[in-house]
C-alpha cells in the first residue's frame, strides 16, 4: 500500500466513527460496508504498536480531532503533531505490506 492509499483509508475510517451506528446497522440487514473491515484491519495493526502512534490514531481518527486541536491541547506545535501522523502512517504503511 502506498501512503496516499493509507491517507485515503484513515480518512475513510474517520468517516466511520462519525457515525458508526449508521454503518454498524446497515450491516445487521444488508452487505456491510468495506470500511468495516478496514476498521477492523487498521484497529488490529495498531495492537502492538507504540503507544504514542495508538494515541495519534484514537484520537485523530477515532475521535475525530484535527492535527491543529491536538497541537493546541497538547501544547505542541502543529509540525510535531503533523510528523508523529506521518509517522503512524509510516509504520501501518510498514506493517501492511508485511
Amino acid at each position: 500500500m502506498t501512503l496516499g492509499e493509507i491517507r485515503r483509508d484513515l480518512q475513510e475510517i474517520r468517516h466511520y466513527y462519525m457515525m458508526p451506528s449508521v454503518f454498524d446497522d446497515t450491516a445487521k440487514t444488508a452487505t456491510p460496508h468495506a470500511v468495516l473491515g478496514k476498521v477492523k484491519l487498521y484497529k488490529d495493526t495498531l495492537l502492538n504498536a507504540p503507544p504514542k502512534l495508538y494515541i495519534i490514531y484514537v484520537l485523530l481518527y477515532e475521535q475525530n480531532n484535527t492535527q491543529a486541536a491536538l497541537a493546541e491541547e497538547w501544547g505542541y506545535s502543529p509540525e510535531y503533531v503533523y510528523k508523529m501522523n506521518m509517522a503512524l502512517c509510516e509504520y501501518l504503511q510498514q506493517h501492511l505490506n508485511a
